[in-house]
């Protein structure tokens, strides 16, 4: 399956059909794949393989010959409203004609002002609330609806990164899929993993570079001799918050995930009636999901095949 997928994003890459400028909102238009949003999707594909070599070498090749620059800091909170900017190699463009058409999109999802269905956890606000001057803290938003100022006090819970693009509702916003930052710690995770005193140099510059973005007067120190996987994997906890990276990195790490483990101190999680799904690793058989009941119903041979626990 990797074969396959890197064969299909290497022959697109080498097509010379692919355009090379970054799309700007009177150019190339930003809902298109171009050579360097392939290459950053190349690149988390190398990661996930485990092929650290060619996720760092890809890495490498988007930050220093890419059109594409990181989001200052003073821009960070209002950028996530805009299309295409100078961080976003790919985003889905939703436009305001579709009649509300995303209301279950991830934005609608996620805000107070929708469905309310989703917000961080205590564990990520307690990482969050480590640096208060960190501005990802501005991505976040505090509960307004009575009975969720009740419930979460004043906590910054609600993921506004997909808010709707300037002077439209949260229905219309765009969906950033590929960004700069992800490919910054796509190689600071596989020059880690690599070691060796270049790598380790490359690793703990590329998450300097994410860090001091969130908080330029920050005094942590990120060098060669400090830098650990641990520490790529909490920036990217950080950084990456909502855009659906966090489970993945976790199975690839094969870390154990902890939801709670004792129903009286359960933060802000719903109870979850089968214990299994407290704290669990890839091991889990809900780790890989079931294959659709649709897709079974339409070809019965793979009934045999369902995945092992459904």
């Amino acid at each position: 399956m990797y074969a396959l997928v890197i064969k299909d994003l290497t022959d697109a890459i080498g097509s010379g059909h692919l355009a090379t400028a970054r799309p700007t909102a009177a150019g190339t238009p930003a809902a298109y794949f171009n050579v360097w949003a392939a290459k950053a999707l190349l690149c988390r594909v190398y990661l996930y393989k485990g092929d650290n070599q060619n996720a760092l070498a890809t890495a490498q090749d988007i930050i220093t010959n890419s059109p594409y620059t990181l989001w200052p800091a003073a821009d960070y909170h209002g950028v996530w409203a805009r299309q295409g900017t100078a961080e976003v190699m790919f985003e889905i463009v939703n436009f305001d004609n579709t009649d509300y058409g995303d209301r279950e999109g991830i934005g609608y999802l996620m805000s107070e002002d929708g469905y309310a269905d989703m917000h961080v956890t205590q564990a990520f606000s307690d990482l969050l609330n480590e640096d208060p001057d960190d501005i990802r803290h501005l991505i976040l938003d505090a509960s307004k609806v009575a009975a969720n100022v009740t419930a979460y006090g004043t906590d910054r819970i609600w993921c506004n990164k997909f808010r709707g693009k300037t002077g439209t509702q949260i229905p219309i916003a765009n969906i950033p899929v590929l960004r700069l930052s992800e490919v910054y710690l796509n190689g600071a995770e596989a020059a880690v993993k690599l070691g060796g005193a270049a790598n380790m140099q490359t690793a703990a510059n590329y998450v300097d570079a994410i860090a001091k973005r969130a908080n330029p007067a920050s005094a942590e120190s990120i060098t060669s001799a400090n830098i650990t996987l641990d520490r790529v994997l909490k920036e990217r906890r950080k950084e990456l918050v909502g855009e659906g990276h966090r489970f993945f990195d976790a199975m690839r790490n094969n870390l154990t995930i902890t939801r709670y483990t004792d129903v009286g101190a359960r933060g802000r999680h719903y109870i979850i009636g089968d214990s299994r799904s407290h704290q669990f690793n890839r091991t889990y058989f809900r780790a890989i999901m079931p294959i659709p009941i649709g897709e079974v119903n339409a070809n019965p041979t793979l009934k045999a095949q369902q995945n092992p626990g459904y």
